[in-house]
Order: structure tokens, then C-alpha cells, then sequence
């Protein structure tokens, strides 16, 4: 009798499949990593793997697998260009082609689900402001003071905050580039102000729309001054004496007079005028 080998057979499976960058965004390409092993104790001819996805469609990829040995395995990239956000339900077959006669034909393939999302944008707020001199007056000069930053993930561009009274564009101020998490601090000085009542100014970041932004209503903040009363000079007479109180027609009288300033703002110069009156 003779004994003859027991007949060998392949066993093509998918082991592994990964995305890089696991989740995507709408911006990234990526890869599908699959490792098939050949798990029988007979040799696998070459073959194709596919790679599909029905949900939402995109267009397959066809990979070759090499001959692989009994328990011999390899790792194929399938690369995709950025697709629209949503999950993608990625189906992988080995031996697509059903070319290689296997001990199990039910194990050939398996599934991945990539979700695609949203890139990272930067988000450009005001996070502080305050105004000098504080308390202010009237006829001072006023400087706002503000601190601008990117409570985003992505880097924000060089940008402008614009200075806001009213539906009056007072100015603006430039801004560098900030990366996630970053922010700046400066200021904007205003002429001397007249105005003796409170007034409001808008400070509004990304001012002219640089940047695609997580969010576009949250730019902008408000500051409020309430101005005093002008500050002004005062004058008071503290002393005023005669050195002699008569005096021959051809003499010049002697007259010593204190003044003292005790307003709010700095007097003088001036002219000081003495009258003399005869009686």
C-alpha cells in the first residue's frame, strides 16, 4: 500500500487593518495598513487584495499580494486622497480574483470604519480689556488696552484687530501670527477727547476676515469709559499786603501778594494785574 502525503492547502486571512492618521481629516490624505498572513501549511500563489468602500462610495484600490509560504504573512498600503467628512465603511478582501485554492474560503476578508473630520482652525477672541488712565477725564488722553488669543488648534495668521466707536472705524492694530493657545497684548491711543459722558468702543479681532474661524461670532468685546469732569486750574489769593499805607506822589507802592494753585490740572502761564485805586 502505498502512502501518499497528506494534501496542503493556503489559508489566505486578514489579520490587521489600520488607518494613518487613524482619524482624518478633510484635508489629510491617508493610508490603509492590512497584513495578511498565510495561516494554511500549503504555499499561496500571488494574488489581489480590494479594497472598497460602498458607504459612501469611493474608488476601489487593487493591491497585488506576493506568493506567500506557509505561515508567511505581508503588509500592503492602500493611499486615498482627502475625502468629504463623514465614516467610510472600508471593506478589504484577499484573493479578490479567487485564484488561490483555499482550506477556508470564508475568512478572506475584513472591515474598517474611517471617520473623516473636521480640520483644525484657529479661533481669534478678545480675552482681556482695560482702558489708562483709569479714572479718566474729560480732555485726557485715553488708551485702550486689549490682549488678543487663539483659543483654537490651528495657527492663526498675522491679523488686524480693529478699534470700533459706533459705526465709526477708529483704527487697528496688527497682530502677529499665533500659534494654538497663544495670544498677544497691545494697545490704541486716541487724540485728546472732549467728551464729558460714557462712551463705548468695540475691539474686534481678525478685523478683516483673514481666517477661517471654529467660530466667527465670538470677535469682539466692548469697552465702556465713563469720563469725569475736566480737570482745570484754580487759582486763590492766599496773601495780599500793603508795605506802607501812605506813600508821597512820586513813590511807588510796595504791594506783596501770594497765589497758590489748587485746582486739578497746572495753571500758567499767566498775567497778573494790580489796580491801584485813589481815595
Amino acid at each position: 500500500v502505498e502512502v501518499l502525503p497528506t494534501p496542503t492547502q493556503p489559508n489566505l486571512t486578514i489579520v490587521n487593518i489600520s488607518a494613518d492618521p487613524p482619524s482624518p481629516t478633510s484635508l489629510d490624505a491617508f493610508s490603509l495598513f492590512v497584513t495578511v498572513d498565510n495561516q494554511g501549511d500549503g504555499n499561496a500563489q500571488a494574488c489581489e487584495l480590494l479594497v472598497s468602500c460602498l458607504n459612501p462610495t469611493v474608488a476601489p484600490v487593487t493591491l497585488a499580494v506576493p506568493a506567500l509560504a506557509a505561515g508567511q504573512g505581508a503588509v500592503l498600503v492602500a493611499d486615498f486622497n482627502p475625502l468629504a467628512l463623514g465614516v467610510y465603511a472600508f471593506v478589504v478582501e484577499v484573493d479578490s480574483g479567487n485564484v488561490v485554492s483555499e482550506s477556508n474560503e470564508e475568512d478572506n476578508t475584513g472591515g474598517l470604519e474611517v471617520t473623516v473630520v473636521e480640520p483644525p482652525r484657529p479661533n481669534s477672541i478678545i480675552t482681556e480689556t482695560s482702558f489708562q488712565p483709569d479714572p479718566i477725564h474729560a480732555g485726557q488722553d485715553l488708551t485702550l488696552l486689549f490682549t488678543v488669543g487663539n483659543t483654537g488648534l490651528a495657527e492663526m495668521p498675522a491679523q488686524l484687530v480693529g478699534i470700533i466707536q459706533g459705526q465709526t472705524v477708529c483704527g487697528s492694530v496688527e497682530v502677529p501670527a499665533l500659534a494654538a493657545g497663544e495670544s498677544f497684548s497691545s494697545s490704541f491711543s486716541f487724540a485728546t477727547l472732549e467728551s464729558w459722558q460714557e462712551l463705548t468702543w468695540t475691539i474686534v479681532a481678525d478685523f478683516t476676515d483673514v481666517a477661517d474661524e471654529e467660530s466667527e461670532t465670538d470677535n469682539a468685546e466692548q469697552v465702556t469709559v465713563s469720563f469725569l469732569p475736566p480737570l482745570r486750574p484754580n487759582l486763590a489769593i492766599t496773601q495780599f499786603e500793603v508795605a506802607s499805607s501812605e506813600y508821597y506822589p512820586d513813590q511807588e507802592p510796595q504791594v506783596l501778594v501770594g497765589l497758590i494753585g489748587d485746582g486739578d490740572a497746572p495753571a500758567g502761564p499767566f498775567d497778573f494785574a494790580l489796580r491801584l485805586a485813589q481815595g
